[in-house]
């Protein structure tokens, strides 16, 4: 899918809006290991800002480690569910920023996992980071099964507007034992449409089409260190842009299948389908000309026949 958005901010005397940024200490931790985030906003005004709470919401399955925040405050987040706010008041410098660290505990179930984070400051703007700062949680899973992961590519990374193009979904299964899928899914871009009778690789029967989710039901077996690909053909949007897909599967309890995220970009150029002018061969002024002599030739051995 494609998501346009167009945001303007103002704010009063001409100050610009905090911005929020986030990072994780390690990108990828055992079930329920340690781990930790770092959360900094930043001024780029020439006055200092106070910001009033900053806040946190933690993936599922993750939670606070208690006394384990540090740098604006060393004091605890209150936590509700899975939103972890700080109460300030936190001043952040003219032209500076202000960090905030602090330690969670990961899920126990195998997965990538994102987090986001912000700031309150009142009528003053504070941009949040949306979702950013991946952890991959490695193995565990279903009783110490490995998460299957899923991949997605292009045929072509470009198409006239539409045009024909299509798309390979591989899923990956790293356990020592084959895992069956319910289901693989694929969520079109807008304005792209499935091409009835396409589907190639681990399935030739059509896809179940719901809007722009296609879903293609199982079981599907992926073998272990192995994998599994289906291939299908789609007829893209017919407005220009970068277009975005994410595909995902289904393993029920057996084991977490990791979908793509928005991959797969797609541009679609302005114009429609090309098509190539055909060509009609010409004859040049020389080869008219011994045209016309032949020609006459001709006619004038004919004269002479008639007449002898």
């Amino acid at each position: 899918s494609v998501t346009l958005s167009n945001e303007t901010l103002f704010s009063p005397n001409g100050i610009q809006p905090l911005s929020t940024t986030k990072t994780a200490d390690a990108a990828s931790v055992a079930p329920s290991g340690a781990d930790g985030y770092t959360i900094m906003i930043a001024n780029p005004n020439g006055v200092p800002e106070t910001v009033n709470s900053i806040t946190d919401t933690l993936p599922a399955g993750f939670s606070y480690v208690a006394g384990s925040s540090t740098g604006a405050t060393t004091v605890d987040a209150t936590a509700v569910g899975q939103v972890l706010t700080w109460t300030g008041p936190f001043n952040v410098p003219a032209s500076g920023s202000l960090t905030l660290h602090f330690g969670v505990t990961a899920s126990a179930s195998a997965g990538t996992y994102y987090n986001q984070a912000t700031g309150d400051a009142g009528a003053l703007t504070v941009i949040g980071t949306g979702q950013t700062a991946p952890v991959t949680v490695t193995g565990g899973g279903v009783g110490g099964v490995v998460a299957l992961t899923t991949s997605k590519t292009a045929d072509a990374a470009t198409a006239q507007a539409g045009a024909m193009d299509g798309y390979t979904i591989t899923v990956t299964n790293p356990n020592a034992s084959a895992i069956s899928l319910n289901s693989i899914n694929d969520t079109l871009p807008a304005g792209f449409s499935y091409r009835a009778g396409s589907t190639s690789g681990s399935t030739t029967s059509d896809a179940v089409v719901a809007g722009q989710l296609l879903t293609w039901n199982g079981p599907f077996s992926v073998p272990a260190d192995g994998s599994i690909s289906l291939h299908f053909g789609v007829t893209v949007s017919g407005t220009a842009g970068t277009f975005y897909n994410q595909a995902g599967a289904d393993a029920g309890a057996a084991a977490p299948v990791t979908g793509t995220g928005q991959t797969a970009p797609v541009t679609v150029l302005a114009g429609g389908v090309v098509t190539t002018p055909v060509s009609t061969p010409t004859l040049g002024n020389t080869m008219l000309a011994l045209l016309g002599l032949l020609l006459a030739g001709i006619a004038t051995l004919a004269m002479r026949r008639k007449f002898s």
